[in-house]
């Protein structure tokens, strides 16, 4: 799982180095049940986000700002009320730089497919990690499209 983070962390400075943008979830942090608080968690969004902070604050961004944000965050007010405490000072530093844009989908609503069908309208290319029904939605989405799905098989 550690790989997993560091390879998340290096593809996103990466990413934004050569120009390239982002298209996140924000929210919990997901962590194995029976784990310590401070376990590796088990998703890779605040994993990039905290990357692309890095990368933005020490000016190794190569975006253009007439693109507008770099970074592309999809989600609920649900989830937003979920981000923990310790990411909110990532996440009041990304908002107030300009770093992001940020769209909800439908108030009230906490549909992760409805996220997943807005996200593919914003990205590329999907860089997956993992698996399950949602990362195998995301895929479709994408491959309709004719998008480049990139899997990245790791043991997680």
């Amino acid at each position: 799982m550690k790989y997993g983070h560091a390879l998340v962390s290096k593809v996103t400075r990466q990413i934004l180095s050569e120009g390239g943008g982002l298209v996140l979830n924000v929210g919990k942090e997901l962590r194995p049940s029976s784990a310590p608080p401070d376990a590796t968690s088990l998703t890779f969004d605040w994993t990039a986000l905290e990357a692309a902070a890095n990368c933005l604050r020490s000016g190794c961004s190569g975006w253009s700002n007439v693109s507008g944000s770099p970074i592309q965050i999809v989600t609920s007010e649900k989830a937003v009320s979920e981000i923990p405490n310790e990411r909110l000072s990532l996440w009041r530093e990304l908002l107030d730089g300009g770093f992001v844009n940020v769209e909800y989908i439908q108030p009230g609503a906490r549909s992760a497919t409805m996220m997943r069908d807005r996200q593919v309208q914003l990205g590329d290319i999907l860089l997956l990690l993992g698996g399950g029904t949602g990362v195998e939605h995301s895929a479709r989405l994408y491959m309709d499209r004719r998008y480049p799905v990139i899997p990245i098989d790791l043991p997680l």
